[in-house]
C-alpha cells in the first residue's frame, strides 16, 4: 500500500470522526444530557428599571407591555434558543466539512 492510499484512508476516517462527534454532541445538547455552549447571554434585567411617571400614559403602557412579555417569555428561554440555533449552524458547518474531507479521502483511495 502506498502512502497516498494511507493518506486517503486517514482523511476518510477523520471526516467520519468529525461527523460522528458533531452528531453525538448535538444529540447530547438537544436532549439535555450535556450543557450547550453559551455564546449568547443576557443579564437577568436587560433594561434598567425606570420609574414611570403616572402622568405619561404612553410610558406606562410600554412598561406594562414589557413586564407582560417578560412574564410570558423569560430571558433564559431566549438565551437557550439563541445558543441552540448558533450550535445548529456550527454543527451544519462541521458536518459539511467532515463530508468534504471524507469525500476527498475516497477520491484519493480510488
Amino acid at each position: 500500500m502506498n502512502i497516498t492510499k494511507v493518506f486517503g484512508w486517514g482523511l476518510l476516517f477523520l471526516g467520519l470522526i468529525i461527523i460522528i462527534a458533531t452528531l453525538y454532541l448535538s444529540f447530547a445538547y438537544f436532549t439535555g444530557k450535556s450543557k450547550s455552549p453559551e455564546l449568547f447571554s443576557m443579564p437577568e434585567n436587560a433594561s434598567p428599571e425606570t420609574k414611570v411617571n403616572i402622568s405619561d400614559p404612553q410610558k406606562m403602557i410600554e412598561k406594562t407591555v414589557q413586564d407582560q412579555i417578560k412574564s410570558i417569555i423569560p430571558d433564559a428561554f431566549i438565551n437557550q434558543t439563541f445558543n441552540l440555533i448558533a450550535w445548529t449552524l456550527f454543527a451544519l458547518i462541521l458536518i459539511f466539512g467532515g463530508s468534504r474531507i471524507s469525500f476527498t479521502g475516497i477520491k484519493i483511495i480510488k
